[in-house]
């Protein structure tokens, strides 16, 4: 599902991929299939990080929960938040509805300035793969599959909707 987002995402918005790390760079950067490794190689395409964040936070695997001990619970209670609803919290996410991968990465751009205060804010009101007690175990593997993933599409492939798909 997050490889469908991403890459209709990244092709709905052609204007916005002449940022550094856009496909051009994943292209340079990764000159060939031996490059298609975990790696520092891999690790340096910065802005597919950020397109699967963000196709994380509007796109979340599965519901977030926690267990809450405190005066305000009981001990034990399960309170729950989905992450959809999660993932679209106007105070956390401005322009919610909108995909800008570039809200997690640091930059001093005029169009849209970003410091490492606001990124680190974001992250702390980002649970993709939930958090406590039902934190995936596993979550690194997923995350290297989408990054090898949509490297290999982005590197090999030209793609664009079809005109009438702008809308999703």
């Amino acid at each position: 599902m997050q490889q469908v987002s991403i890459g209709y995402k990244l092709s709905d918005r052609p204007s916005r991929n002449t940022r550094p790390s856009s496909p051009t760079d994943i292209r340079s950067t990764l000159s060939s299939q031996a490059d298609f490794v975990q790696g520092p190689k891999l690790s340096a395409c910065k802005y597919l990080r950020a397109c699967i964040d963000e196709a994380l936070r509007l796109c979340h695997p599965i519901p977030g929960g926690a267990v809450i001990a405190g005066p305000t619970y009981p001990a034990g209670t399960v309170v729950g938040c989905a992450a959809w609803a999660m993932g679209r919290d106007e105070a956390v996410y401005r322009d919610w509805n909108l995909f800008p991968p570039e809200r997690w990465m640091p930059s001093s751009h005029a169009e849209s300035p970003t410091s490492e205060a606001d990124v680190k804010e974001l992250k702390k009101d980002f649970h993709p793969f939930s958090m406590g007690a039902m934190n995936c175990a596993g979550q690194t593997l997923p995350l290297l599959e989408l990054m090898l993933v949509g490297a290999k599409t982005v590197w090999g492939t030209d793609f664009r909707l079809a005109p009438r798909y702008h809308c999703w």
